[in-house]
């Protein structure tokens, strides 16, 4: 068990999501600070209190970062791959109510410690309670895919839902 550094709150929410690759973890808080949420990351570096060569210990406390509205559960959705994280805001962006957001985060090399916000993807066709990132998986270091259950398919069904697949490396 990983309790962190950082003590949990009371409807935090903490693991919700959770996501592994090399030496790193990260784990979703979306009910962190009234439902804004939160992503922490974890290493195994052998700096921590356990005596195992491979100790866990908190190293990031990941948030979202044009907005810091309530409700927007940052860390709803996480995943990574090698020093590229990804985390699903699903009730975020600016000006559409719940239509979602992801936010990608990157770390130079052995820098694990501290993470940069590279960009905020969010739906060509953004609208309002598709939940754009509700789930996201990163395959490879240049593949990003993300799902939007609440998706509207042109002409027709509410809710149909949609997935977006970005590519590209970098910005």
């Amino acid at each position: 068990e990983i309790v962190g550094a950082t003590p949990h709150d009371a409807d935090e929410r903490f693991g919700t999501s959770v996501a592994m690759h090399g030496n790193l973890i990260v784990a979703g808080a979306p009910g962190y600070s009234a439902q804004s949420g939160v992503a922490y990351v974890y290493a195994a570096d052998g700096t921590g209190p356990h005596t195992a060569a491979a100790s866990w210990v908190e190293v990031a406390k990941l948030t979202g970062a044009t907005s810091t509205a309530s409700c927007e559960s940052f860390g709803h959705a996480v995943d990574i791959h090698g020093t590229t994280i990804v985390v699903g805001q699903p009730s975020g962006m600016v000006g559409v109510v719940r239509a979602g957001a992801v936010h990608v985060l990157n770390s130079a090399g052995s820098a694990y410690r501290k993470w940069t916000h590279s960009v905020e993807l969010t739906a060509s066709d953004a609208g309002t309670n598709d939940n754009f990132g509700t789930c996201v998986s990163m395959p490879n270091r240049n593949t990003i895919v993300v799902g939007a259950p609440g998706d509207e398919v042109p002409g027709g069904a509410t809710s149909a839902g949609s997935i977006y697949v970005f590519t590209g490396n970098g910005s």
